[in-house]
C-alpha cells in the first residue's frame, strides 16, 4: 500500500488519467487570446436601432467604431485583456453610460434617448476617395439653408429642431450619389459621392 494512503493514491491516478486524457484528445478548456471582438446594439426605448451613435473604445490606442442604421457596432483587433466602451451622439442620452469587457463580448448593448438639437455631418469624396470641395449640402428643415465642404469634402450642419431632415448636395458641374439622404436626429456617416467634369 502507498505511504500517501489509499484515498491520495487514488486522487493522484485520476488527476494523471485526466491530464492525459486532455493532451491525448484535446479536451482541455482553451482560454481565448487576442485579438478580441466586441460587439453590440443601441437602441431606444421601442427597441429601434439608433444610427451613427459613436462608441468610444477606451484601450489599446484608443478608437472605436459607428452604429449602424440598425444600430449595430462592432470593434475587432482588440489586443487588451479589458476595455471599456462608451456610446456618443449629440443630444442623446445613453443607458449605461458604459461597459467594460474582458476579452471576446457580443450584446454589449445601450439603450439611447435622443432629442433636438441635432447635428448631421459626412463627407462628399469621389471615386478615389478624395474630398471634394465647394459642394453645397442643402439642408431640407427648419427654416432651410445650407452648408459648404471644405477642402476635404467635409461638411456639418448644427443646432438641426426637426426630427426629421433631408440632405442634398450640389455643385456645378458635379453630380452625386445619392442624389439625396433622410436623415432622422443626428448622424455622423451622412456621405455622397460625386463625379465632377474637369477634374
Amino acid at each position: 500500500m502507498s505511504i500517501l494512503g489509499p484515498r491520495v493514491a487514488l486522487a493522484l491516478i485520476v488527476a494523471a488519467v485526466l491530464v492525459m486524457s486532455c493532451e491525448d484528445h484535446n479536451k482541455c478548456p482553451t482560454q481565448p487570446s487576442p485579438p478580441y471582438s466586441v460587439s453590440g446594439h443601441v437602441r431606444d426605448g421601442e427597441g429601434n436601432g439608433i444610427g451613427g451613435v459613436r462608441i468610444n473604445e477606451g484601450c489599446d490606442i484608443a478608437g472605436g467604431a459607428d452604429t449602424d442604421t440598425s444600430g449595430y457596432w462592432i470593434v475587432t483587433d482588440i489586443s487588451a485583456d479589458s476595455c471599456t466602451f462608451t456610446p456618443e451622439k449629440e443630444g442623446c442620452a445613453f443607458t449605461p453610460g458604459s461597459w467594460t469587457v474582458s476579452g471576446n463580448a457580443e450584446n454589449v448593448n445601450f439603450m439611447g434617448s435622443c432629442g433636438p438639437p441635432y447635428s448631421v455631418s459626412g463627407y462628399v469624396r469621389d471615386a478615389q476617395n478624395h474630398g471634394i470641395g465647394g459642394v453645397r449640402v442643402t439642408k431640407g428643415c427648419d427654416v432651410g439653408g445650407w452648408q459648404e465642404t471644405d477642402a476635404n469634402g467635409y461638411w456639418e450642419v448644427r443646432n438641426i429642431s426637426d426630427e426629421v431632415c433631408v440632405f442634398t448636395p450640389g455643385k456645378v458641374g458635379c453630380t452625386f450619389t445619392p442624389t439625396y439622404r433622410t436623415i432622422a436626429g443626428s448622424d455622423r456617416n451622412v456621405n455622397f459621392t460625386g463625379s465632377c467634369t474637369g477634374e
